[in-house]
């Protein structure tokens, strides 16, 4: 049982991870995103 307990343990773990990396992915894509936007409004004017 301990042993399971552990390797669900690790697995949430990196599950957590996981997610935690990929939000920081995707807020770093929409800031490039919002980057890019800003930086093209200027020269649409």
């Amino acid at each position: 049982m301990a042993l399971c307990g552990k390797n669900v343990r690790e697995r949430s773990i990196k599950n957590a991870l996981a997610i935690y990396l990929s939000l920081f992915h995707y807020q770093l894509l929409i800031g490039i995103s919002v980057q890019n936007a800003e930086i093209e409004m200027p020269l649409q004017k």
